[in-house]
């Protein structure tokens, strides 16, 4: 049954709707090894929400609750089974589609016998177990990392970090980012003239950069008359992508020379200014940088108004260097788990695509 927010008492059970946990509650309506389908409401028709549970469970009217029957089907096997089906044809209604009790009884698959289908379900199982475990592993990283950089960087009305690397003293500095880095824009060269693309320098476009530390390659790439005819800028490796346009602030770091089309407003450090540090400090530049925005249709911001933001650094840029190490070995940890759950999803769908008909 549905409770709604305001009259839920909090605990430690999970409490379902269609589309997983909404929140956690005292008390439960049901305990087992269960699966979810979503009766209606599911966010995403084209694969639609369904889920094995195992314990208690408060689970509200949107979502039908299944059970295994005993020595005739595994719960984790009809569950996977049921996640290869098209649920679409199932479905009822115009607006907010509803697969009901009748038409998800109609639902056809083909099951081996029970000790098959547990061998099948365990496999399932310990897959499911693997994301679970990297997915706990990268929430812990991001937590260190958010930490980390709460103890790093001077917080609102200081000029010094809570925790400081022996050897270092000195007061952090306020200075403006057009001391620390040039500021250059991007250009697009005319995509009518064929000359200008496919050739060997990377182009890159602000849709391919979301905080997501070095970038290698872009998925376009322009050629030396294509740079020589536009207003893209041939960035040194180590300059800071930083989006100017809807979305400002997001940032990347070039692994490579490259250029940008016009939605950027990239950073080259100067004076031996760590890239890593400065790109690690994306969440304050980004607010300052929203803030100087302006614009009708769309805000943009220009580079003038990107070097007057002011920030606090370090003197030293040995300093500078341990933070950015410290943020970046944690950068490429969260990356790797991030890698390791998409390539176990990836081998989750290629036994559901093999394993059942």
């Amino acid at each position: 049954m549905p409770v709604t927010k305001n009259k839920r008492t909090l605990g430690k059970i999970p409490y379902y709707g269609a589309n997983g946990i909404q929140d956690y509650v005292n008390g439960f309506t049901h305990q087992g090894k269960l699966i979810l389908i979503a009766e209606d409401g599911a966010n995403d028709l084209n694969d639609y929400p369904i889920k094995v549970i195992s314990g208690k469970a408060w689970i509200n009217n949107h979502v039908h609750v299944l059970s295994g029957k005993e020595n005739i089907s595994n719960y984790i096997f009809i569950s996977n089974s049921l996640k290869k089906i098209n649920i679409k044809p199932y479905l009822t209604g115009s607006g907010r589609m509803k697969l009901n009790g009748n038409e998800l009884k109609k639902i056809n698959i083909y099951t081996p016998l029970i000790k098959e289908q547990a061998e099948i379900g365990s496999l399932f199982e310990k897959t499911d177990m693997l994301i679970t475990v990297n997915q706990h592993k990268l929430e812990q990283l991001k937590l260190l990392k958010k930490a980390q950089l709460q103890q790093l960087f001077p917080q609102k009305d200081e000029i010094n970090p809570q925790i400081r690397f022996t050897y270092f003293h000195d007061d952090w500095k306020q200075q403006k980012l057009g001391e620390l880095v040039q500021v250059k824009g991007g250009g697009t060269p005319s995509s009518s003239i064929k000359s200008y693309w496919n050739g060997n320098i990377d182009w890159f476009t602000p849709t391919e950069v979301n905080n997501n530390g070095y970038l290698k390659h872009s998925k376009r790439k322009i050629t030396e008359e294509g740079l020589k005819h536009s207003s893209a800028n041939l960035l040194p490796k180590n300059t800071i992508l930083m989006s100017s346009r809807a979305g400002i602030g997001k940032m990347a770091i070039l692994s490579n020379k490259a250029t940008t089309n016009q939605g950027f407003q990239s950073l080259i450090p100067k004076n031996n200014n760590n890239p890593y540090f400065l790109y690690s400090m994306q969440n304050i530049i980004s607010k300052e940088a929203n803030k100087l925005s302006s614009g009708s249709t769309f805000t943009e911001i220009s580079g003038k108004e990107v070097s007057k933001i002011s920030i606090f650094i370090p003197i030293s840029s040995g300093e500078q260097e341990k933070i950015g190490n410290i943020l970046n070995e944690i950068d490429e940890l969260i990356k790797l788990y991030e890698n390791k759950i998409k390539n176990i999803e990836k081998l989750k769908k290629v036994l559901l695509q093999n394993m059942f008909i």
